[in-house]
């Protein structure tokens, strides 16, 4: 296997740092190794094939599931073993594959849960009202139970509910699949770019080479239980070698 490029050195800017992670399910490791940093603000682009381990790792960084060693740090806290609850409460979102709506609750309840167990809002934060008149199609489908959404309304309505935790890391798993091309323009990409103007640092899981080198500051590729790549996004579009070996372009 190649050997992955290092890590730049955590700093103070940096808001979740990984380093030496390991991370699977009863016994069977799916990551070894894995180490990498996302600078606060910044939009890290996590890439490779299905069942490279990409929802493992999101998994690892919020404590969902897998068994982890090694160090995972939030803002400088080391929050490996901590329950997932905590791990949010520092000011992670995430919309997690398959969008997590409740199907049988309307659009106006699923973003009504998310307000009772936010963190405390901070000046310009979200709420209820910033994000009807954010995302006018939510505002017209709040009495809509969730399960009657299309695919993009879910994605809507799943990145809504993430912000209005108050978070200020968003982590989207695989947001664009089942997307139409348009639906992905005017739900990921216009909402990512907005989200990034605003000091919101985005973990963007995808298989989408091309949406995710576009968006990204920063970028890793994982294959063969770790990474193979980690730099920044425009040194990834220039190696044809990594893409084409481990992305299948």
């Amino acid at each position: 296997m190649m050997q992955a490029i290092a890590a730049p050195d955590a700093g103070l800017d940096d808001v979740i740092e990984v380093r030496g992670l390991e991370a699977g399910y009863g016994g069977a490791r799916v990551l070894s190794g894995v180490g990498f940093t996302v600078r606060k603000g910044a939009v890290l682009g996590v890439l490779g094939r299905n069942g490279v381990g990409k929802s493992t790792l999101v998994g690892a960084l919020l404590n969902l599931g897998p068994t982890v060693r090694g160090s995972v740090t939030v803002k400088g806290h080391a929050v490996a073993g901590w329950p997932t609850h905590r791990i949010v409460r520092l000011g992670i979102g995430i919309v997690p594959q398959g969008r997590g709506m409740f199907p049988n609750l309307s659009v106006s309840d699923n973003l009504r849960l998310a307000v009772l167990g936010a963190r405390a809002a901070r000046p310009g934060g979200w709420t209820l009202e910033r994000v009807y008149d954010s995302f006018p199609k939510l505002s017209q489908r709040r009495g809509t139970l969730a399960g009657s959404l299309s695919g993009g309304e879910r994605q809507l309505a799943a990145m809504a509910r993430a912000l209005l935790t108050q978070a200020d890391i968003l982590i989207l798993d695989e947001p664009t699949e089942g997307l139409a091309p348009l639906i992905v323009e005017e739900v990921v990409v216009d909402n990512i770019r907005t989200l990034r103007r605003e000091g919101v640092t985005v973990v963007l899981v995808e298989q989408n080479l091309a949406l995710a080198l576009d968006l990204a500051d920063e970028a890793i590729v994982l294959a063969d239980g770790g990474i193979v790549f980690c730099g920044s996004a425009e040194t990834l579009r220039r190696r044809e070698d990594i893409q084409n070996e481990y992305l299948g372009v």
